[in-house]
């Protein structure tokens, strides 16, 4: 917002129009959009290939430790000063801290020394599966209303310590601590970072079955059989992040809850011809 009234402009002004007293009078937001963010991303990342082509037998192990920076992770996230974006500078709404990906697959035929019937039973067919964990995203605190006195803009409360809650006292209802924030004083922006709280991880596998049927000299057929998130594991998705400090600790406020989950289980069958 080219046309964005500093915070405090409106302390004493009740009763004149905010346009009035922007730098373009008269005139409310003017728009400007650049590609002009800048991110910063340090990672370590180990992987692992095992074949064993004897026993049928391929995995595959990759974890990465990350963390990247940036003023703005996209369009339409604006800062909340517009002529101060560095100090929106925080982590990334895309960090995932860390990360741990295991896939296997699985083709117990090729393997040597199985008895006759087991070779016959298992014949043509492949498991395979992938195992992922992640720690969870950042989200970003907000709070209604112009306590800045600067007439527009996306601001956040004040913090007055971690809202990190260890472990084992978090839970669906109270996943941070919400009573470390508070309102800034009027005429100031909060001095809360960008994207202070992280929301759950991720744990979820993915297992496949298929065969592979010869039909005739030149089709084939295969039957597969794939099971996202096998386990049904719970992967919650967004926190309320909303703070209104008239409602925050009322029993109906989503303030500090998980809000949203990713879909549960699912089944998928499907058979095709291959020539």
């Amino acid at each position: 917002n080219l046309n964005q009234l500093p915070p405090g402009a409106l302390l004493g002004t009740e009763g004149v129009h905010p346009d009035s007293l922007r730098p373009f009078p008269g005139y409310g937001t003017i728009s400007w959009r650049e590609a002009g963010a800048n991110l910063s991303s340090h990672a370590l990342e180990l992987s692992a290939v095992t074949r064993q082509p004897t026993a049928g037998l391929t995995y595959s192990l990759r974890y990465s430790l990350a963390k990247s920076l940036t003023d703005s992770t996209g369009e339409g996230e604006f800062p909340q000063d517009h002529f101060n974006g560095r100090n929106d500078r925080a982590v990334s709404a895309l960090d995932r801290r860390h990360a741990l990906v295991l896939q296997s697959s699985f083709q117990p035929a090729m393997g040597k020394g199985l008895p006759a019937w087991a070779g016959r039973l298992l014949r043509h067919w492949e498991f395979a599966g992938v195992a992922t964990f992640t720690t969870g995203r950042p989200f970003d605190i907000t709070q209604p209303g112009d306590r800045a006195r600067m007439g527009s803009g996306v601001q956040r409360p004040d913090a007055v310590a971690s809202p990190h809650l260890p472990r084992n006292q978090r839970s669906l209802d109270r996943y941070f601590n919400v009573e470390v924030f508070r309102s800034p004083a009027l005429g100031r922006l909060g001095n809360a970072a960008r994207n202070l709280v992280f929301g759950p991880g991720t744990n979820n596998f993915n297992l496949s079955l298929a065969r592979t049927l010869a039909l005739s000299n030149r089709w084939k057929g295969q039957f597969r059989a794939e099971f996202t998130n096998a386990f049904n594991h719970p992967s919650f998705s967004a926190l309320g992040t909303v703070f209104d400090p008239a409602a925050y600790l009322l029993p109906s406020s989503s303030f500090g809850r998980v809000t949203a989950a990713a879909p549960g289980r699912s089944l998928q069958f499907t058979f095709k011809l291959l020539f």
